[in-house]
């Protein structure tokens, strides 16, 4: 027996079938790809949920991110304080939303079409490199335990359905030396050699058994072959495929998005701007009690304060407007009452004379003298009534002079001084030690210290003690006042004194036409100053200060 026969004796073993067991694998293999599709069906489903999470997460925390920075930066404020600010940072936000709704949209609407294909083509490449690789080594390998030793341990790769079948035989197809994995005792020649040359190697079709038959060349012994056998492992190929876009339905979702993003940020300013337009048609109606709700600080929050300033400004204009309507009726009403009284007074006496209605010459020159009074009176009224109305009008043109005001009080009330006497009234004049010179008008400024002085000695209690008292300010101001006893007088009575035709006195039996300070007031405005009355412990100070 040769070595090559007791090797051959050596190696046989029972193998199982073959067959079975490459159907048991394809079957696995099948409920394996099954398996994965399923899997990749129930991912796809979700696939559009993790997407729209991770993209409201993105645009989330870039939001976050974005207010952290302004808050750094320290504009917020600037923002707050700037409509177009605003407006703009209302844009980005809303393109930012209309951006998220268009990928979630797309991401929705877009199928992908999974497929695995099987492709044989590395397992190929592998027998064939496997085979040749065996082949060199047997052609390198003297001793016939060598040549045993590279059949055994040929290498597997991942490539293969399992590990190959390699056969040495000689030339008419008896086996000499085989692996583990072949079974066969004798080869057909002729038919291995046939099904060599219809490998289907690197096709993608089903796979079968590749053969490969190689020619050992022993220096002059006896041919033999080397017959490679094996079966590629099929990989698989995962390709994904895009069906569908969704069309424009994304983009205008998208953009459906961002105009309502945008109306909904800014609808607080658009509802300002609104009312603002509102509020101007109540104004140019009339109605001035509407007010515009002022909120933050920016460009509106302003239009909305300064809209209500002018409101306010045009409605106190208008009360003030009633006030002088109603002051200007009392005027007429007033002043038709006291011009009726001395003129209805003359024309009597006037009537009687004309008539001869007296008993002798005197009561005629009496009458006369009665009507010459009364006539005086009117005059006056008239004459305060003609410049309360200049005043009233700011129609003046004042004549300035320096003058000394120490001496000018002093000579007033020496010539009123039998005024007071009949009064039963005593004076105290204080006046600064050194001479008060002051820029005034001084035909005004007498009229103006007459009419104080009058004023003082007809309402004061009697018998008391009147006090007229010069202050110095400095840079040519001064303070002059009319100190006197008289009866409680209300604060509305003191607030109003300086007022046209006003009369603490309501029943109108003093003397006067109720211009007095009225003209006082007008003289000493014209001047630039402004006059004061004021109550304390049964007194009355009433003066001016220039």
């Amino acid at each position: 027996m040769s070595e090559f026969e007791k090797v051959k004796d050596q190696t046989k073993t029972e193998k199982p079938d073959k067959n079975i067991e490459r159907k048991q694998k394809k079957l696995e293999k099948a409920k394996k790809r099954a398996a994965i599709k399923k899997a990749k069906k129930e991912a796809n489903k979700r696939r559009w949920k993790r997407r729209f999470v991770k993209v409201s997460d993105f645009f989330g925390k870039t939001f976050a991110g974005l207010m952290r920075i302004i808050d750094k930066l320290g504009i917020r404020a600037k923002i707050e304080s700037s409509i177009l600010a605003q407006i703009m940072l209302y844009f980005v936000m809303a393109l930012a939303v209309g951006v998220m709704v268009t990928v979630v949209s797309l991401n929705m609407s877009v199928e992908i079409r999974e497929s695995v294909d099987t492709s044989y083509d590395a397992g190929y490449k592998e027998i064939f490199k496997r085979s040749e690789q065996v082949f060199h080594e047997l052609t390198d390998s003297d001793e016939i335990d060598d040549v045993f030793d590279v059949i055994e341990n040929a290498f597997f790769s991942d490539h293969l359905m399992s590990k190959p079948e390699i056969y040495v035989t000689d030339d008419i197809g008896n086996v000499l030396v085989k692996n583990e994995q072949a079974t066969a005792e004798k080869l057909d020649i002729i038919d291995v050699v046939e099904r060599a040359g219809e490998n289907p190697a690197f096709t993608n079709s089903e796979p079968s058994e590749v053969f490969r038959v190689f020619k050992i060349d022993e220096d002059g012994e006896d041919e033999r072959l080397l017959i490679y056998i094996s079966s590629p492992r099929e990989d698989f190929i995962y390709t994904s495929e895009i069906v569908g876009n969704g069309g424009i339905v994304p983009y205008i979702n998208g953009l459906i998005s961002f105009m309502l993003t945008f109306i909904l940020l800014s609808h607080k300013k658009l509802k300002m701007v609104t009312e603002i337009s509102d509020a101007m048609l109540f104004i140019a109606d009339g109605d001035l009690d509407y007010e515009v709700e002022e909120q933050g600080s920016d460009e509106v929050a302003l239009l909305a304060e300064n809209i209500n300033y002018m409101r306010r400004a045009l409605k106190r204009e208008k009360e003030e407007q009633m006030r002088i309507e109603q002051t200007k009726s009392e005027l007429i009403t007033n002043v038709s009452h006291d011009l009726r009284t001395p003129l209805t007074s003359i024309m009597g006496y006037l009537g009687l004379i004309r008539t001869g209605q007296f008993k002798s010459e005197d009561d005629m020159l009496e009458y006369a003298e009665i009507a010459y009074t009364k006539s005086e009176k009117l005059k006056l009224l008239i004459d305060d009534l003609f410049e309360y109305t200049k005043y009233a009008n700011s129609d003046i043109e004042l004549h300035l002079s320096q003058i000394s005001m120490n001496q000018l009080l002093q000579q007033i009330v020496s010539e009123y001084v039998p005024v007071m006497e009949k009064s039963q009234l005593e004076y105290d004049l204080l006046l600064p030690e050194e001479d008060l010179f002051v820029e005034v008008d001084p035909k005004r400024i007498v009229r103006v210290c007459e009419n104080l002085l009058m004023n003082a000695v007809k309402y004061s209690l009697k018998p008391s003690t009147l006090m007229i008292k010069l202050e110095d300010k400095g840079n040519g101001k001064f303070v002059l006042s009319f100190d006197n006893a008289c009866d409680p007088i209300s604060e509305e009575d003191i607030n109003n004194l300086f007022e046209r035709l006003y009369k603490a006195d309501k029943s109108r039996s003093q003397n006067g036409s109720g211009l007095g300070l009225a003209i006082t007031k007008g003289i000493v405005e014209a001047h630039g100053g402004h006059v004061f009355a004021k109550q304390e412990d049964g007194r009355i100070s009433i003066g001016f200060t220039i």
